[in-house]
């Protein structure tokens, strides 16, 4: 009889110990993929962190090249056209109050505002085209 009481005390152990591991596998299969889950997301923020940075650089840079244009002498000379009507001593003014009507169709540029606004394409290539010159 030991011995049969022995045998079954060992078989008991064994599934003891197969229960157990079966758990430890089962609980090791979901942390891995708790832990994938996370990466997953953390490489999603990362991402998104990237484009943010990418996105205010970029803004930054445009801010940078507005603020030097503020501060230059053409820019300060336009407004002053422009908003106040002043000119160059000798200069002749001439104002074409039906301008739009005598070119409805020509994309005219006066003082940095469009007698006939061009659609969005449009204006980016015109103002490209003004800084070259």
């Amino acid at each position: 009889m030991s011995r049969q009481t022995n045998r079954r005390k060992r078989k008991r152990i064994f599934w003891y110990f197969a229960f157990a591991l079966g758990c430890l596998c089962v609980f090791l299969s979901l942390q891995l993929q708790i832990r994938t889950m996370n990466e997953d997301h953390l490489q999603k923020d990362l991402l998104q962190a990237a484009e943010d940075y990418y996105r205010a650089q970029a803004e930054n840079n445009w801010l940078r090249t507005q603020l030097a244009e503020i501060n230059s002498d053409t820019f300060i000379e336009r407004v002053a056209r422009s908003k106040f009507g002043y000119c160059r001593y000798g200069e002749i003014i001439y104002e074409v109050s039906n301008l739009k009507d005598l070119l409805p169709d020509s994309n005219i540029q006066v003082y940095g505002e469009y007698l006939n606004a061009p659609s969005d394409e449009e204006v980016p290539q015109a103002q490209e085209q003004d800084s070259l010159s």
